[in-house]
């Protein structure tokens, strides 16, 4: 059989190669002296009345008519091309037994000890079993999920495209092992991992600890345009409280293990002020209100209170400073466990 060329511009997809060679081949009068067993039915007729003669009759080994694949010049070479150019690939390789030795050829032909490779977080063992023999590091996204069929899909392209431009935005070394990592390196990854995992519920504890002033700043960005787009719910958990107030719609504040508020952002800030003043008409101006901390100095006194915002504008009448709390003020109030004089 001679070997079959394809012009790079033929289009050739409706041709089925390897199968039309063995019909050719079942047309032909030969004798069978190899493997498989069944003699192309003919030595187990059990097996050919429960498959059928057409599936026994092209159940033949590679001889060469049939090419061969571990170096295909013929019939398969050409299934090959036929492979490549109906995906758009540069090459196709077929194989036999499975996809395991495939995707660990394709692995270790790609990636050696210490390089980092994006992956679906449920990828096939064989790509882990891969990764042991090679010394590559997993960057894992998580894959879609077809809601109304309620399986996981691939990752999509926007998905690889947004993990590499994360890499690239913290600056990580992409050729480090995790251990070699600095503490705000390791922060980094995993502000990569939750960004890119595009999870509908994503907690951070702590995500800025360990990174300095420009990529906190920018993390919070990062985190505000990804709410701007998936409308996901995230919650962090932070100590840097007045660098974080801004990104908050709702805000927690625990001390002890107690919950002592669960709000709305901006309405828990209105709810605090500062008034400062002679002792005396500080104190006249706060009566009826929850005072949470005082500071005195000399006949000079500041207080942090709680109540009724319409009595404490009325109060701007009297010889007092009335000044708003910040989110960090308040949870200071809140939590300080005692006054300062």
């Amino acid at each position: 059989m001679k070997n079959s060329q394809l012009h790079p511009n033929q289009s050739s997809q409706n041709r089925a190669p390897i199968y039309e060679a063995l019909e050719s081949f079942r047309q032909m009068r030969v004798v069978p002296f190899d493997v498989p067993g069944h003699k192309r039915g003919r030595g187990n007729p059990e097996l050919t009345a429960f498959l059928g003669q057409q599936c026994i009759g092209v159940d033949v080994n590679s001889m060469k008519p049939l090419d061969n694949l571990c170096h295909p010049v013929s019939v398969i070479l050409e299934a090959e091309k036929l492979a490549a150019d109906a995906f758009g690939a540069a090459h196709a390789f077929l194989m036999v037994g499975g996809t395991t030795s495939s995707v660990q050829s394709m692995i270790l032909a790609a990636c050696k000890r210490g390089d980092e490779i994006i992956l679906p977080r449920n990828v096939h063992k064989s790509v882990i079993n891969a990764l042991v023999l090679c010394g590559a590091v997993p960057v894992y996204v998580n894959p879609e999920v077809d809601q109304r069929l309620g399986i996981s899909l691939g990752m999509r392209r926007e998905q690889v495209a947004k993990a590499l431009r994360l890499l690239d935005e913290f600056k990580l070394e992409t050729k480090k092992r995790i251990s070699q990592l600095s503490k705000g390196q390791m922060s980094m990854v995993t502000i990569l991992i939750a960004l890119a995992s595009r999870a509908p519920i994503t907690i951070l504890d702590e995500p800025a600890a360990g990174l300095d002033v420009v990529m906190r700043e920018r993390f919070y960005q990062l985190l505000l345009e990804d709410f701007a787009q998936t409308n996901r719910t995230f919650i962090v958990s932070t100590h840097i409280i007045e660098e974080a107030a801004s990104v908050f719609e709702r805000v927690i504040i625990l001390d002890e293990g107690r919950i002592l508020e669960n709000t709305d952002t901006e309405e828990l800030i209105g709810q605090f002020r500062y008034v400062s003043g002679r002792d005396d008409v500080v104190d006249q101006v706060c009566n009826g209100l929850q005072v949470l901390s005082t500071h005195q100095m000399g006949r000079h006194k500041t207080v942090a209170v709680r109540g009724d915002m319409v009595k404490l504008e009325a109060a701007r009448e009297a010889d007092v400073d009335i000044a708003p709390m910040n989110l960090q003020n308040v949870f200071v109030s809140l939590c300080g466990h005692g006054d300062a004089q």
